[in-house]
């Protein structure tokens, strides 16, 4: 077997592994939430979760094994404004990027005209 071969065998087991992995943890996750509910449906139990969120009107409640995190809305907002505004900038740097790829080899405006009237006339 060649070293091509060999290595695209290698990528495809690390693939498979990577799969095989990813759904043991669903499924772990998965059990963990459903055991959490049905003993807490037995039990009655209302405050004690193993993960989850409660949502209120001045804080959002994070439950996690156990513990209730409390996280201000307006702290939620600020985080959730930075993350947008991030979002937005690294979209118009990606658009002018693909326009300045769009545009190679078109003169532009700081050209003279006899430079643009030359192009021209090679087209």
């Amino acid at each position: 077997m060649s070293r091509v071969e060999e290595k695209l065998k290698y990528r495809r087991k690390r693939r498979q592994l990577l799969l095989i992995l990813t759904l043991i943890f669903v499924f772990l996750i998965m059990g963990v939430l459903s055991v959490d509910y049905a003993l807490r449906e037995m039990m009655a139990l209302d405050e004690a979760k193993v993960l989850g969120y409660d949502v209120q009107e001045n804080y959002t409640v994070l439950y996690v094994v156990g513990e209730s995190i409390y996280i201000k809305n307006e702290s939620i907002d600020k985080v959730t404004l930075f993350i947008e505004e991030g979002y937005h900038k690294i979209l118009q740097q990606f658009h002018r990027l693909m326009e300045g790829i769009g545009n190679v080899g078109i003169p532009r405006h700081f050209f003279s005209n006899t430079t643009q009237n030359n192009y021209q006339r090679q087209k």
